[in-house]
């Protein structure tokens, strides 16, 4: 039931979050902008503990953008991927015993801002700026994951949870309606279960996870997104 309304709540504050990107509709040109992108996911956590490019997923992103400054802009987004690790890739001799492994897929809707260093686009009448432009970028999401493991008796394990995506990235002018993006960014967890294994201290000692050790998982990326130029009404007297 908390997973529930967690995740309501969530889609009707990313609904009230893109609802907001529409105001000052009267300058609308160079403001909104959508986009897809692809990418990979890496889990860390206690069949990972350090960062494991093996246990890279593939995963998918749209997303839609509001540019409410040259240096402040929105975005709102749906990402959707595979994830997973295995015990036995770790360099730990105990991990490579315990031959725990998990896999499955999950699904995220966010909602972030992001502060870009440069003047980056054209605009108006200035002539100087940036085709490179790095950024950062934090936020709220709500992600989805439907997992199994070689541990449970169970088929397999879901939840919703909150979690705070933050990263860094840069973008590429490509045209006065196209953008590139290249990113890197985590997403803090505040739970220890995206492996689908629940602390449980009747459990073998070998066997039992860290509940003191939340989980994360990372998504890099590289996305294509379509500027709207915008049109101009003629001005009639």
């Amino acid at each position: 039931m908390g997973n529930c309304k967690a995740g309501s709540l969530l889609f009707i504050c990313w609904v009230g979050f893109s609802f907001l990107f529409f105001i000052h509709s009267q300058s609308f040109a160079q403001k909104i902008e959508i986009g897809v992108g692809v990418g990979g996911v890496n889990y860390k956590g206690d069949l990972a503990p350090n960062f494991q490019p093996l246990n890279v997923r593939p995963a998918g992103e749209v997303f839609f953008k509001y540019n409410l400054y040259s240096f402040l802009n929105f975005k709102a987004g749906f990402m959707m991927g595979e994830i997973g690790a295995r015990d036995e890739q770790s360099r730990d001799p105990f991990l490579q015993q315990r031959g725990l492994f998990f896999s499955g897929k999950l699904r995220e809707l966010s909602a972030r801002v992001e502060y870009n260093f440069f003047n980056f686009r054209p605009k108006n009448n200035r002539r100087r700026f940036e085709k490179w432009c790095p950024f950062l970028f934090a936020g709220i999401a709500g992600v989805n994951y439907d997992v199994r493991n070689n541990f449970t008796d169970k088929k397999g394990y879901q939840s919703t949870q909150i979690v705070i995506p933050f990263g860094i990235g840069v973008k590429h002018f490509l045209h006065p309606s196209w953008n590139m993006t290249l990113e890197f960014g985590a997403r803090k967890m505040f739970t220890d279960t995206l492996e689908g294994i629940e602390y449980n201290p009747n459990d073998p000692k070998f066997r039992q996870t860290n509940p003191e050790n939340m989980d994360m998982y990372f998504y890099s990326g590289i996305t294509i997104s379509y500027l709207f130029q915008g049109i101009r009404c003629p001005i009639t007297f």
